[in-house]
């Protein structure tokens, strides 16, 4: 378990590896909480862009609902989706969770026994 990752307390012990390799750093550097609601994985966390100077400036908070029965499905919704798009966030997250949830999270839900697709 990585520093960054924060669990729901009922956050089942044996599915907490599926997100040791989740993407962190490169904007993607405060916490990510991780919860377990329904049929869905639920990780709360914020991007951090640099301005033109390479200056931090506000975070962007997003939740990514991953579903357990088919991954490639998730989600990702912004709280200020104007902001998001406005650095360009909307695909950038997009194609790096699809690539952590496709070379990692899915072959490790599978060793879980999870049946996905």
């Amino acid at each position: 378990m990585t520093w960054y990752n924060k669990f729901d307390p009922e956050f089942p012990d044996r599915e907490m590896v599926l997100f040791d390799e989740i993407p962190h750093g490169s904007g993607l550097d405060g916490d990510h909480i991780i919860s377990k609601k329904g049929s869905s994985w639920i990780v709360d966390s914020g991007f951090h862009p640099m301005d033109e100077n390479g200056f931090y400036r506000e975070w962007i908070d997003f939740k990514l609902t991953i579903p357990t029965n088919n991954p490639m499905e998730f989600t990702i919704k912004f709280k200020n989706k104007k902001l998001a798009e406005k650095f360009g966030l909307i695909d950038y997250l997009e194609d790096l969770f699809s690539y952590w949830i496709t070379t990692s999270f899915i072959p490790l839900a599978r060793g879980l026994g999870y049946d996905i697709p």
